[in-house]
């Protein structure tokens, strides 16, 4: 029988998993192995994709990412920092590759040597069983956001595919940059092409996440005068504080709170059957009722 490559795999390295000999697999669509290079503390993500390369040029993977492998990749990197406490993995896209594979058999069971240069992890090393447990811890949330999301090219406008893929990519956290990258992710979950987006990022950011009057107001100011930093940041203004201040720290560790609790119900209200448009109706309601 002769070989067909009707299928492929896209392999992407992060850094900060230790997985030993161990192997996690999860529903024959994505898998976790050790990257096999010394130190440890990399691992290697593949990812099944069931149709051949993209178009685009299928002898190169650099010059035709299929989008559903890299979507997914990211809600699961975000979804691996919201559930294990602050956890952070880092994603190496330098040495991304992929291959060409028949089926779901031979991914599991295709795993050929790959060209990953060394690298050296600074990020704290766990045990491979802690590393097992988070991976287990992450998947019940990842479950809820895949059976909600279409990864086909064609849909790849999903406010939360788009908005989990931001938030995961916000490392630095003495970066200025992350109030902005923070503020987005809010934006592309709670607004669409509308004005005033100040106060409708902080009025249903706050009525997203908060059930306490005093505490929904407190988020609401605070939001108000994270946007208005936001805004100076962009037009190239002076601001109050450095990236170094305790003031900022301060700022972006509470921003960082909020958007996670926003991005945890607002998962929970799309798994609820509601769409974008709807959680927004929902949520300028509640503050017309608040404000009356």
């Amino acid at each position: 029988m002769s070989y067909k490559e009707n299928c492929h795999v896209q392999l992407y390295y992060v850094e900060g998993l230790n997985m030993g000999k161990e192997k996690f697999v999860w529903n024959d669509k994505l898998m976790v192995t050790a990257a096999g290079i010394e130190g440890g503390n990399v691992a290697e993500i593949r990812i099944f994709i069931d149709r051949p390369f993209p178009e685009i040029n299928k002898s190169s993977f650099d010059s035709g990412i299929d989008i559903e492998g890299i979507i997914l990749l990211n809600v699961f990197l975000s979804c691996f920092r919201l559930i294990n406490n602050h956890l952070d993995l880092i994603l190496n896209q330098r040495e991304s590759s992929g291959y060409s594979v028949t089926d779901v058999e031979d991914f599991k069971l295709n795993l050929q040597a790959t060209m990953l240069h060394r690298v050296d992890s600074d990020l704290p090393k766990h045990s491979v069983e802690d590393c097992k447990k988070y991976l287990k811890n992450t998947i019940p949330l990842f479950e809820k956001i895949v059976k909600n999301i279409e990864f086909k090219q064609n849909k790849s406008k999903n406010p939360l595919a788009i908005s989990l893929s931001l938030f995961e990519r916000i490392k630095n956290e003495d970066d200025l940059k992350s109030i902005v990258d923070y503020v987005v992710v809010l934006e592309s979950l709670l607004c669409e092409n509308e004005k005033n987006l100040k106060l409708k990022i902080a009025s249903r950011t706050s009525s997203l996440i908060q059930t306490n009057s005093k505490d929904k107001s407190s988020v609401f100011e605070f939001l108000k005068e994270i946007y208005h930093i936001r805004s100076e940041l962009i037009h190239g203004s002076d601001i109050s504080f450095d990236s170094f201040s305790e003031e900022f720290t301060g700022a972006r560790m509470q921003l960082e709170k909020i958007v996670r609790s926003a991005l945890l119900e607002y998962i929970d209200l799309v798994d609820s059957g509601l769409t974008k448009k709807q959680i927004i109706k929902q949520l300028d309601s509640i503050r017309r009722t608040n404000d009356s």
